[in-house]
């Protein structure tokens, strides 16, 4: 079955199930949901996607979705295993403060253009996560509008190649074992503070104007890229490799 938007503006509980949506050139509202729901149906047409799940709920798309407007992501976690699961590239996906963007299942990489602000639901640190499936690769932009935590999980290494730009902090929690790490190998132009938190973080591009900021013991950081300032808190013990 599909279910046809017809160039409106529709707001729905959840979307489940493995049928299809048109969008047209309308803008579907997914929000309410109070359970992981999953969608591995298409999306398509020219419109765009918001997503105001609560807290507690999630949204899994693994289908490959065609849609070329935006996708904004308001409350919950939206959880993705498909490259194309945020429909075309050309709209672009924006998580906003307190929702958060999650790669699962498999390891694959993704050119959809991100805007990242704050941390991830409830202030937990995660706006963008490698939750499960291998390691995840980011091949397009990433801007943060506001200070932003990205992180990874239990073995699941995410690598971003893409620019990362604005003004903002980038925080990073890749784990506390020796598979969890974080690779940069953009050639960035963020300029607020990189601050490795946990784990292991590779800087492998160069990103002059932010200034590097160890948080806490145990700490790895390396590298081939250039960074700005270096800085430790005070009594931490870093590993540099």
């Amino acid at each position: 079955a599909t279910f046809d938007v017809n160039d409106k503006t529709e707001t729905v509980r959840h979307v489940s199930g493995a049928g299809n949506v048109d969008l047209g050139s309308g803008t579907l509202t997914v929000g309410g949901a109070s359970a992981e729901v999953t969608f591995s149906g298409v999306i398509s047409g020219t419109g765009n996607i918001v997503v105001n799940n609560g807290f507690s709920s999630g949204w899994h798309l693994s289908g490959s979705n065609t849609y070329t407007g935006t996708t904004t992501i308001n409350m919950g976690v939206v959880y993705i295993s498909n490259a194309n699961a945020l429909g075309s590239t050309a709209g672009g996906t924006v998580v906003v403060g307190g929702a958060a963007l999650y790669l699962e299942t498999n390891s694959f990489s993704l050119a959809e253009p991100l805007t990242l602000a704050l941390d991830g639901p409830l202030f937990s640190c995660g706006s963008l996560t490698s939750w499960s499936g291998g390691l995840h690769t980011i091949t397009g932009s990433v801007t943060l509008t506001d200070s932003t935590c990205i992180r990874v999980r239990n073995g699941n290494p995410l690598t971003i190649s893409g620019v990362i730009s604005g003004a903002f902090r980038l925080e990073i929690y890749a784990g506390d074992n020796g598979t969890d790490v974080v690779t940069l190998t953009g050639n960035n132009t963020y300029t607020g503070l990189t601050n490795p938190a946990i784990g292991k973080t590779l800087i492998n591009g160069n990103q002059p104007g932010s200034e590097v900021y160890v948080q806490n013991s145990g700490t790895v950081l390396g590298g081939t890229g250039t960074i700005g300032e270096l800085s430790f808190e005070n009594n931490s013990t870093t590993t540099l490799a």
